[in-house]
């Protein structure tokens, strides 16, 4: 009922299946990650003209999430342990360098940019009943892949880059050890709940 209803909002953004099966014992890791490239640095070429060349270098945005559930000897029990990091560009501050030039002409000017990023990362445990579903929230952090507007068009955070509440999903389908995990995904307001093995 709670994921029907996250999808009728329109600030609500699924980053992967919410039929992703995962069998018990096994890993799974979902990955999406959106390189950028960007003016980097400024190489000498003392051979060519004019004596140097713009250099690009590549970043990455996006995250990665992997799962690695386990069913315990007390039935009625499920573990999975939990990998997740997150990165967002906040900004490319631009960086303006005044390069030699010819005796008698103006200095060149070259501008090259420095990334500033967000990022969180999460690795924990969490034990909980197998006929409860377990939901886990970072609480607002940047989304993955950036983008400055909302479904509806409406800018998000104006002036700064865009935030979410990043909430997990995982329900389990069988009681037995050969059962396994659905994964889902979207975002609200998670409650809070007591994990006593956990690190």
């Amino acid at each position: 009922l709670l994921v029907s209803h996250l999808r009728q909002r329109a600030d609500v953004r699924e980053h992967n299946s919410s039929k992703l099966q995962i069998p018990h014992g096994q890993s799974q890791t979902i990955e999406r990650w959106q390189p950028r490239a960007y003016p980097k640095t400024v190489q000498a070429t003392p051979n060519r003209y004019p004596g140097y060349e713009l250099q690009m270098g590549e970043i990455r945005e996006g995250f990665s999430l992997r799962i690695s559930p386990l069913a315990e000897r007390q039935e009625g029990w499920m573990q999975a342990v939990i990998q997740c990091q997150i990165s967002q560009i906040e900004k490319m501050s631009t960086l303006p360098l005044n390069m030699p030039s010819i005796q008698g002409q103006p200095p060149n000017r070259m501008e090259v940019q420095v990334p500033q990023l967000t990022s969180w990362r999460i690795q924990e445990r969490f034990r909980w009943p197998m006929d409860h579903v377990l939901v886990i929230s970072r609480g607002v952090v940047g989304i993955p892949g950036g983008g400055g507007q909302s479904s509806l068009g409406i800018p998000i955070l104006a002036g700064g880059p865009p935030r979410a509440d990043a909430i997990l999903f995982i329900s389990c389908h069988s009681n037995n050890v050969s059962g396994a995990g659905q994964v889902q995904g979207g975002a609200s307001q998670a409650r809070r709940m007591n994990y006593h093995n956990r690190y």
